[in-house]
């Protein structure tokens, strides 16, 4: 009897090591990717509330030490009651301490720090939570400040990391994610565990290692104080020395496109295609309330890629005077630095009352013109945007 041939079975096709692992990165990249410009601008930050608090990150300036370049400093910027009333808590080095001190509404919302590195906005609280953080924030400040005075360390701390993450245990209403090159945020002194930043979650570490697995932090492992994590809400990748993603993906020029208020004028100067402007001058008629409500006008030079925020005011007149006073608070935005810039002024019709405000390209003019009779109290002005080249 002769055997029956043994039929191979049918062979599984072979899956490149490559493919699979294309096929794995692919989705998380374009989700990264997709997510990469939605983190909130500070320029963003409404003006509305009474109270706000800010907790924002930042890479150490490019004077620092080579070896330090890609760590990050947080601190908090802090309104309280008016736009008047913005203060700033951080700590600043050894023998400065905790530094608690009053800026303008135009540097708690600047994109750049120092005029050098991209803010990052980690939290934005407002109404009763802030309220309840300001409250105490003076005081903690107070409190800390013996320590970072006589104890700072950049590595592995305490630092500015570590006195952000002090507050947090002490305010209930202070919950963030940490930027995850903050070094120093997990210095635990000898051990320390409790509940993350985020109040999502738990954490335990020593000075040699450490960890935390939380709902907004994900999974951590702390080595040294260095970091690596994978977080799911909202999804990034934290690696030591490396750019957080999608942050680290951000295009400057392009994630910086000016937060346009549904109601602010908008004046932009766009290059033909041919590389000549379009419009070398651009005029526009704007009307401030009489009342003194600020009113937030955009100036865009599309060609240099910079961009100016007016927030303009006016202020009733003073007998003798028929006209009131104007009020500019200026933050002119170029590709590599922010520069904050205003004046005051007065509005008479037919006087130009500044000119010195340029962008890269663009030079914008101020005049106050006459009102239409009968029309709702107001002061008109007249932007002129006027190409330089």
């Amino acid at each position: 009897m002769t055997p029956s041939p043994t039929v191979p079975s049918p062979r599984a096709p072979r899956v490149r090591p490559t493919a699979t692992l294309a096929a794995t990165l692919l989705p998380l990249a374009l989700l990264l990717a997709c997510t990469g410009c939605r983190t909130p601008q500070p320029s963003a930050v409404a003006t509305a509330p009474d109270w706000i608090v800010l907790v924002k990150s930042a890479r150490v300036p490019p004077w620092s030490p080579w070896i330090t370049q890609f760590a990050h400093h947080t601190w908090l910027d802090v309104k309280r009651g008016s736009e008047e009333q913005w203060w700033r808590a951080e700590v600043r080095g050894r023998d400065v301490g905790v530094v608690f001190a009053p800026i303008a509404a135009a540097s708690a919302r600047k994109e750049l720090w120092l005029d050098r590195r991209a803010v990052r906005l980690l939290a934005t609280i407002d109404g009763e939570p802030a309220y309840r953080i300001a409250q105490r924030l003076e005081s903690l400040c107070a409190e800390l400040d013996a320590r970072y005075a006589a104890d700072y360390l950049k590595w592995p701390g305490p630092n500015s990391n570590t006195f952000v993450a002090d507050l947090a245990r002490e305010l209930p209403d202070l919950a963030f994610v940490f930027d995850g090159n903050a070094v120093g945020k997990d210095w635990p002194g000898w051990i320390d565990a409790g509940l993350t930043p985020s109040k999502s979650g738990l954490h335990l570490d020593t000075p040699l290692l450490g960890a935390a697995v939380a709902l907004r932090e994900g999974v951590e492992l702390h080595l040294l104080g260095f970091t690596a994590a994978v977080r799911l809400f909202p999804p990034s990748l934290a690696l030591p020395f490396l750019p957080e993603l999608p942050f680290g993906l951000w295009n400057e020029r392009w994630c910086r496109v000016p937060p346009i208020p549904a109601d602010a004028p908008l004046v932009v100067r766009r290059p033909a295609d041919d590389g000549a402007t379009v419009e070398r001058t651009i005029e526009r008629t704007i009307e401030l309330p009489a009342d003194g409500a600020p009113l937030e006008v955009v100036v865009v030079d599309e060609e240099s890629g910079s961009w100016a925020q007016l927030r303009l005011s006016i202020t009733p007149p003073q007998p003798p005077r028929r006209h009131g006073t104007l009020r500019c608070e200026a933050t002119l935005h170029f590709e590599e630095y922010d520069n904050d810039d205003g004046f005051e002024g007065g509005v008479d019709p037919g006087l130009e009352v500044h000119h010195l405000l340029s962008l890269a390209g663009t030079r914008i003019l101020l005049r106050g013109v006459e009102g239409t009779a009968g029309a709702p109290p107001s002061v008109q002005l007249r932007l002129i945007a006027q190409s330089t080249r």
